[in-house]
């Protein structure tokens, strides 16, 4: 790592769920912090831009995020957002994406627009955009398949430090990475899953979100609701507490994956009966609107199209609510968890990620923020 660095101020916010994409903030924090830049490094849930990020072209900002349905989670999309104003300031952006391994191979997973659309919203604020990078890391879509174990895991983490560094490395120096092979991969599948995107951002993260239940294993401690990064979950009941996902849940598999008593599953009858519903008839179907149009010049729009989407948000709270009732009743809890694939799964999160370090990255940083300004003061 070269020792010359136009840069003072690292401010580095990331969002993760099972530790991937806060490794990989973690190691640009540290070439900084060689580097003898001051650096502050927080998931955004904790993070207060406003008053850390110092503006100048001697600060570089760089946000970091997995990836989503081709998406960037809502929480960053809406973090980037929020930021303030920094004519000046440099930036860049980063995103973890579903790597697998396949006998000795590796091959490339996909982040779509994501970075892109961060990236974007930046360039608006005025940051000057010096990179973008999308990286493999073990891919934790633990609803679809089982989670890696630790020895392939740290595999695909060891293949992917490297290329990640060489990234670090360049815009620590002040150079940019912007015209790369992969950039052009990304950019290039993403326009084809654009759809994908949109659909997941607006209708896919929901059903997601209530897919969860808590098995006969869960006693109520809470750890899951308490480490949430969106506060999405909330214990309910008074004799028995079990959690319950909101739709502000960004399906990370945080809870899944760090449930000391494996007791969180995801529902693949439920979704099953979801995939019936909509493919047998939909809502306006039963209600006769099908056949009714609107003309808007030269587009023909269907009001079915329009009242689907008006419609599945109470749908999905209707039967989760009627689903999340259900399970409390044991013979029921006991049918759906042993007729799901998750209770068979490995539950993967980052190997050198524990729930300790999610609850005390918090309080660390506010105890650095505190400190710097009091330095700054005297």
């Amino acid at each position: 790592m070269s020792q010359k660095t136009p840069f003072k101020h690292l401010n580095v916010y990331y969002f993760t769920g099972t530790g991937n994409s806060g490794r990989t903030a973690s190691w640009i924090a540290e070439s900084a912090k060689d580097m003898d830049i001051e650096t502050i490094c927080k998931p955004i849930d904790s993070a207060n831009p406003k008053d850390e990020i110092v503006k100048g072209k001697q600060t570089l900002l760089v946000l970091g995020m997995p990836t989503h349905g081709f998406s960037p989670p809502y929480s960053m999309f809406r973090f980037a957002l929020m930021l303030p104003r920094a004519k000046g300031t440099k930036a860049a952006v980063f995103a973890t994406r579903a790597g697998i391994l396949i006998g000795k191979l590796h091959p490339p997973g996909l982040a779509g627009f994501s970075p892109f659309l961060i990236s974007l919203i930046l360039l608006l604020k005025g940051y000057h955009l010096r990179g973008i990078k999308t990286l493999n890391m073990p891919s934790n879509w633990i609803q679809v398949h089982p989670g890696y174990r630790e020895k392939n895991a740290r595999i695909i983490i060891s293949k992917s430090k490297p290329y990640f560094d060489k990234f670090a490395d360049m815009i620590l120096s002040g150079e940019s990475s912007f015209f790369t092979i992969n950039n052009f991969y990304e950019f290039i599948f993403g326009l084809f899953m654009l759809p994908i995107s949109i659909m997941y951002f607006l209708i896919g993260r929901f059903c997601l979100a209530k897919l969860n239940f808590a098995n006969r294993s869960c006693d109520g401690c809470g750890i899951c609701a308490n480490i949430c990064p969106v506060n999405a979950i909330k214990m309910t009941g008074k004799k028995k507490r079990i959690p319950y996902w909101t739709f502000g849940c960004e399906a990370c598999n945080r809870c899944i994956a760090f449930c000391p008593k494996k007791a969180i599953e995801a529902s693949h009858q439920l979704l099953i009966f979801w995939i019936l519903i909509t493919m047998s008839y939909s809502v306006l179907q039963i209600l006769h609107l099908s056949s009714y149009f609107v003309n808007l010049g030269s587009f023909t729009v269907s009001i079915r199209e329009f009242a689907e989407v008006i419609v599945i948000y109470p749908f999905l709270f209707i039967t989760y609510f009627i689903f999340h009732m259900l399970m409390r009743i044991p013979i029921l809890n006991r049918l759906f968890t042993f007729t799901t694939l998750t209770h068979y799964y490995t539950r993967y999160k980052e190997p050198d990620t524990k729930i300790v370090i999610l609850n005390e990255t918090q309080r660390n940083e506010e105890s650095r923020l505190v400190q710097r300004k009091q330095m700054n003061n005297t």
